[in-house]
């Protein structure tokens, strides 16, 4: 599998180093997936980040594998407001169309 994990932690976590990303990358090395990770702090970052991974072409697959399943985990805190990045920001599903 290829595993994109894009998270979005607030500054304290982010300092006293709770992180998702850094259990979920090593879980999936070790199970043998391929894994990136991408920390975002903004819903502008959040799209371009989004777009960025949607790009993605089997033609450059150095591993020759073609048809491996894409999963992409957002890790974020999140309520009726959306997903929660950094502090304040929070960015609805309609934006990560």
């Amino acid at each position: 599998m290829r595993v994109f994990i894009v998270e979005c932690v607030d500054p304290m976590d982010l300092l006293q180093g709770r992180s998702e990303a850094a259990a979920l990358d090593g879980m999936c090395r070790l199970l043998g997936h391929e894994v990136a990770v991408f920390p975002v702090q903004s819903s502008s970052r959040l799209r371009e980040t989004c777009k960025f991974i949607a790009s993605i072409d089997e033609a450059h697959d150095a591993r020759k594998r073609p048809g491996v399943p894409l999963c992409v985990h957002i890790a974020a805190h999140g309520n009726s407001n959306g997903l929660g990045l950094g502090v304040a920001t929070h960015v609805m599903g309609d934006a990560l169309k």
